[in-house]
Formats: C-alpha cells, structure tokens, sequence
C-alpha cells in the first residue's frame, strides 16, 4: 500500500472515530439508580438527563414481566408499571451513552395479587367441589360426569382472553376486560378536561399518545396502559391595537404537551397559524408568561398545598412576588418537575423583565414562545448554555446541579459578590456530583443555597421540583440579605 493510501485509510478510520470521542464527553444519568415499588402501586416517574449529545433517548425494561414502562415527555422520562414480583433493569440509551436503574417489585402487604395465585384458589375450590360430589354421591358415574364437566368448563375458559386496563389519574380507558380467541377488541381513551395523554403501551411496549387502539383477533392476554399528564398552560393575552397594527388573538400553550388552546380550559385545540403572534406587541412581553388564571396571593388558595409544609414559606414568597404562578385549575403542583423553561422564566421575571438585543440559537426554542423572551435574555448574557450550540430542550427537566450552576451564574451576572466556597462532603452522595457541576455546588452550599435532605443527601443528579425551586429562590434572595 503506498503512503498516500495508507494515510487516506488511516484518516477514514479517524473520522469514523469522531463521533464515538465526543459522544463520550457527554454524560447521561437517571434520577434514581435504585426503586422498590409495590404490586397494586400507581405507576413510578423517572426521568433522565442528557448533556453533551443530541441522539434520541431509547428506554427497555430487562424483564416486561416485572417491570413496563411508557415514555414521556418526548423520551425524557418515563412511567413504570409493576406487574409482577421480581427484579428488572431500566436502562435509557443515547447513542452510545446510557445509564440504568435496578427496580424490585415486592409482593402487595395484604391479599393475592397475582393471576398465578387467584388460579390456584380457583383450582383448589374446583377440586374441593369435586371430591364433595364424589363423596356424596359415591358412584364412579358421577365422578365421571363431573370430570367432564370440568374438562368442558376449562376448555371453554381458555378461549377467554383477559385483557388488562391499567391507567393512571387524569383519565380513563374503555373496553371490554375479556374477549373469546379471535375476535377484536376496542378501546377508547379519554383525558379528562385539562389533562392530555402522555403515553399509551401495550404489553410494555409505546404505541405513543394513541387516542384508541385495536386488537384486531386476541390470541392471548394483553396488558393496555394509559397514563394521563395534566395540562400546564401559560397564557399569552391579546396585543392591544394600535395606530400600527391591529391585535392578536388570545391563546393558550400546554408547556408539557405542547399544543395550543383557543380556550382557558385547556379543551378546544387550535393551531399557530389561528393567532397572529407577529402582532404581539413588545410592550406586552411581560404579560406573555401569565398563567390562565389570575392568580392567588396566598397559599391557601391552591388545593394542593398544604399548610405548615416545609415548603410553605417559599411557597408564599414566589407567589407574592410574582416570581411562580398556579398551573391552572387551583393548583400548585408542587411535586411536578420543573422545566427549563419555567426556571428561566422565572429568573426572568426576577430580573425585571429585561430584553435581549439578539435572539439565541436554540433551534428548540420556538419563536414567540411563552418562554423565548426570557431564553434569549439568558442565552445572550451566559446564564444558560444548553446542551449544546442549537439545544436547549425547553420542556425538559432541570436538576439540582444544573440549577445550582444556573444561579450561580445568575449571580454573577446581577454583580452578587461571591461568597466563600461550601463543604460538600458530609452529604453522603456528594460522590454522585458530577464533575463540570462540582464548583458550583461548592457555590450553592455555601451561599446557602442547598441544604441537603434530612437524611444526608444531597440529591445532585435528582430532577427538581416546582416547591425545591420555590425553596431556592428564596435561600438565594435571603442570602443577598
């Protein structure tokens, strides 16, 4: 081979090599590494965390007779079904990135909760009922009669298939629960009003948000599982005319789901192309962000909250500055994950508004978006990165590190004097900090930021929650005395 071709080979296999070397810069981590769920529990969520990569998330259950899932939130995260004893591997895969979580599936405290058991009961009251007619009737004809009878009987349940409707709040399925070999079976879901559909599996496999579905001839038992998510809107108010130009109309935008509402209730859907969002005038980039209600002063006006909570203060501190609104519906939701989007709205809103003189590169971040006003502030003066130069991924979740690094950089760009560098070493997962978020964390702990749980944890790599941010806004504002 002469040396013009060997360095053309050499480079070919150099440039194949590429994308496995920075793929294996990027990183990707689950919420949780460990889960016990119980049989009869309502489904698990879990969610993952990309950096450094933009290859589509992929999720498998090692044993489906154990563990399914069903993915949301466009493959960032997934819900978990137990449905059966035993241990299974979730694992998420992104290009060649993955991370995995153990679960095990215990037995529920109190009565039979497998088919294996209830088949057994019905076998063992068959018996019973057979050798009482034997005995009582005492003939060799009769015990005939009854065995045969028996074999009809269970040759006729086996052409029944079970079929398994499993769902979450927010939601219901229609349909038969059994159905003879080789006829078809339909089911209708339905989302009830403010809710939509995140995902629908069948036998633990996505069928994606599907409306209905349709064994067109069971052979065998099926499992059919919905699971519901509620509707988040942010409501853009109509621009007022002007001498310019005329006004827009008013819409609502789902931030979990992402289509569009003609109405506050989150039950008429319409599209883009029905509101002129080119119209909508600069002054009113304010408003943009406002949720569908006008929202309550205090905390005792959302149904979900409850008094004394260890959130609570936080909570009344973010809602009577304006800082975080309701997601509709008199709720708080202040378990829910909190997106990108939201926390850089917020910070927005914190800031006073300000605008961007350029627009961000995001190529994720619809323009005229409830949030791109508040994006493109943040991208321009560095307090946001992305994922990468063209990914932001606005509904994606955002973890404690992630927002640690964010307000730190937050900070700085406010002129907040830095303060002296925290311990993190008497949390007892301080192991699981990642590396690029090891100096901020530092910065966190020791402007007072992050406390840790009760039990030693920290809980870096863990999605926040709508109450965690509330907490931490308030931490860093009292820490600006």
């Amino acid at each position: 081979m002469s040396c013009k071709r060997l360095f053309a080979a050499l480079l070919a296999a150099a440039m194949l090599l590429l994308p496995t070397l920075a793929l294996a810069e990027g990183s990707l981590t689950l919420s949780e590494q460990s889960i016990t769920m119980t049989l009869g529990e309502s489904t698990h969520y879990i969610t993952s965390t990309l950096s450094g990569s933009d290859d589509t998330r992929r999720w498998q259950s090692s044993d489906t007779s154990v563990v399914t899932l069903a993915t949301a939130g466009g493959g960032r995260s997934a819900y978990l079904t137990a449905v059966g004893e035993g241990e299974a591997v979730i694992t998420v895969t992104a290009g060649e990135l993955s991370a995995s979580c153990r679960v095990t599936v215990t037995a529920a405290a109190t009565g039979e909760t497998s088919t294996e058991a209830a088949a057994e009961e019905n076998s063992t009251e068959a018996d019973a009922e057979q050798d009482g007619t034997q005995a009582e009737t005492g003939g060799a004809a009769e015990t005939t009669d009854a065995t045969q009878s028996t074999a009809e009987a269970t040759e006729t349940a086996a052409e029944t298939f079970a079929i398994s409707v499993e769902y979450t709040a927010g939601g219901s399925v229609s349909g038969p629960d059994s159905v003879e070999k080789g006829e078809r079976a339909e089911y209708t879901i339905t989302a009830d009003t403010g809710w939509h559909i995140a995902a629908v599996t069948v036998d633990g496999v996505s069928v994606g948000a599907a409306e209905e579905y349709a064994f067109s001839s069971v052979t065998k038992n099926h499992t059919l599982t919905a699971v519901f998510e509620q509707h988040i809107l942010a409501h853009y108010f109509a621009a007022e005319p002007t001498t310019e130009a005329t006004g827009n109309l008013e819409y609502w935008y789902c931030t979990t789901c992402g289509k569009y509402f003609s109405n506050s209730a989150g039950t008429k859907e319409t599209t883009l192309s029905a509101v002129t969002l080119s119209k909508l005038s600069a002054d009113s980039a304010a408003a943009v962000a406002e949720t569908v209600e006008a929202e309550p002063s205090a905390e005792d006006d959302y149904s979900d909250l409850t008094a004394g909570a260890w959130y609570a203060s936080a909570v009344e501190f973010v809602l009577t500055n304006g800082l975080m609104n309701g997601v509709g519906g008199g709720k708080f939701n202040p378990d829910g994950v909190m997106s990108r989007a939201m926390l850089v709205t917020v910070l927005h809103r914190a800031a006073g508004y300000p605008e961007a003189t350029v627009a961000s590169a995001f190529a994720d971040t619809e323009r005229d978006s409830w949030y791109s006003a508040a994006v493109d502030w943040a991208a321009q003066n560095g307090i946001v990165k992305g994922y990468s130069t063209f990914e932001f991924d606005p509904n994606g979740s955002v973890t404690r590190e992630q927002i640690a690094a964010i307000f730190q950089r937050y900070a700085a760009w406010l002129g907040v004097e830095e303060p002296e560098s925290g311990d993190t070493s008497g949390f007892s997962d301080a192991a699981q900090i990642s590396a690029w978020a090891e100096d901020s964390i530092r910065w966190a702990v020791g402007s007072g930021l992050l406390h840790g749980n009760a039990d030693g944890t920290l809980n870096p790599t863990s999605a926040a929650t709508r109450a965690e941010t509330a907490q931490i806004l308030l931490n860093f504002e009292l820490s600006r005395g």
